[in-house]
């Protein structure tokens, strides 16, 4: 179960990091501005991702969960493929949309299905492994993608049905990938249980979500709304960075892709190895409120090294400050998963998770990625300018998100005990 969660999150964060690597010939064969790149690698993914979100909640919900994943994989790699055939912008916007609604489904799954399967000693690692599938995609993405970019040039590609150039070929090969791996899925899954009780729960608690979150606030806001503001300096980065290499430091694309992949997107990968031995030692030291200390640690270190990296003039400091900062990439969104775990009843975990997506879509994938290319445009046109649009992204939204894991530290481990003592009193209830 995990193996193939973990392989369709680093298929589907592929899918969304081919655009970062590839944005300079998309830029030059549809004569896009940088704010309508934004839009592209921002709004156009995540807006869908967000909206469709709480839909794909509940699906997970209702429906069998073997089909759940072999069709959202299916969907967004068909749409991945139409990225590279899309005729114009407008065309290019519903492909890019198209990935957002077939994605929105795997974390509302995930969540369900980890915190199903794994106690809270191991969940954190659990979460570790699945979200470093994300770090992983990105870095093959820029090994791959960057070898292949480097090695090609800019050539078009010979195919039996026609030529494509290279940044088609790239969207292409990962939608074949999708559509195989969503075969084998289809397989391997055919015996998973469709989590009847699991339904039952749902049916009899709806309207649940919105009373949790009116008794629990400032926690509620920490999840949902801190965890994205923190995570949206790592997304806009990412998306921006080999852009960043281009201009500021004149590397070709595909030494930049190269060079982040051996680098910067090898420190995320050890880095969500090793969340689950930072979330075990937090918690031995500081107790139930790890998840959000750890969180808003990474935070403040990320926007630290971000930053700093962004500023620099030398490239090789740049570069090393970067991969510290890559490093702590993913720790924010597995201490929310981990968060949600213990904190949210089993049966609102599904819908929380949506919640969490759709804000996640609007606020880390939309905000950021677009913001750093509207800053680029009106505030910072010069070359290098660039550099100051997505240091400013990443500052604000790591200080709003840090704050709002912070304010949430109180009622944290109380909602914790209540939980456990709900859980506690649920077998014997049932004996009863």
């Amino acid at each position: 179960m995990l193996s193939l969660l973990f392989l369709a999150y680093m298929l589907g964060f592929a899918d969304r990091v081919i655009f970062g690597l590839v944005m300079k010939p998309i830029k030059a064969a549809y004569l896009l501005t940088d704010s309508e790149l934004g839009l592209l690698a921002g709004i156009a993914f995540a807006a869908s991702y967000a909206v469709f979100s709480p839909v794909g909640a509940f699906i997970v919900d209702r429906l069998p969960r073997r089909l759940v994943l072999p069709s959202a994989v299916a969907f967004w790699s068909v749409a991945t493929a139409g990225t590279a055939l899309a005729p114009s912008f407008w065309w290019l916007f519903v492909a890019r949309a198209g990935v957002g609604v077939g994605e929105a489904l795997l974390h509302p799954l995930a969540v369900s299905l980890l915190s199903d399967t794994y106690g809270p000693e191991r969940r954190a690692r659990a979460f570790g492994v699945y979200l470093g599938a994300g770090a992983l995609g990105i870095m093959l993405i820029n090994l791959l993608g960057g070898g292949l970019l480097a090695h090609i040039g800019r050539e078009p590609i010979s195919f039996p049905f026609g030529s494509l150039e290279p940044w088609q070929t790239l969207f292409l090969a990962a939608g074949v990938l999708g559509l195989a791996l969503a075969l084998l899925s289809l397989v391997m899954l055919r015996d998973l249980g469709d989590g009847d009780g699991h339904k039952t729960l749902v049916h009899a608690h709806d309207g649940g979500v919105a009373a949790y979150i009116a008794s629990h606030p400032a926690v509620s806001a920490a999840i949902l709304i801190g965890v994205p503001f923190l995570t949206m300096g790592g997304y806009t980065l990412n998306l921006w960075v080999i852009p960043f290499f281009e201009r500021v430091h004149g590397w070709a694309a595909g030494t930049a892709g190269l060079s982040i992949a051996l680098t910067c997107n090898a420190a995320a990968v050890v880095g969500c190895l090793l969340v689950g031995r930072f979330a075990s030692g937090f918690r031995e030291r500081v107790g139930t409120n790890a998840p959000f200390l750890l969180a808003a640690f990474g935070g403040v270190v990320f926007v630290a090294c971000s930053s700093t990296a962004l500023l620099v003039p030398s490239e090789t400091a740049s570069l090393g400050m970067l991969m510290v900062a890559f490093f702590w990439t993913f720790f924010t969104p597995v201490c929310g998963y981990t968060a949600i775990a213990e904190v949210v009843p089993r049966q609102l975990r599904a819908r929380i998770t949506g919640l969490l997506t759709l804000a996640t879509g609007l606020i880390t994938n939309s905000l950021g990625p677009y913001l750093a290319g509207v800053l680029t445009d009106r505030l910072f046109p010069a070359t290098d300018g660039l550099r100051y649009s997505i240091a400013v992204t990443v500052i604000g939204s790591g200080l709003i998100g840090i704050v709002l894991l912070l304010s949430g530290l109180r009622g944290y481990g109380r909602v914790v005990r209540l939980q456990q003592a709900h859980e506690d009193a649920a077998p014997l209830q049932s004996a009863g």
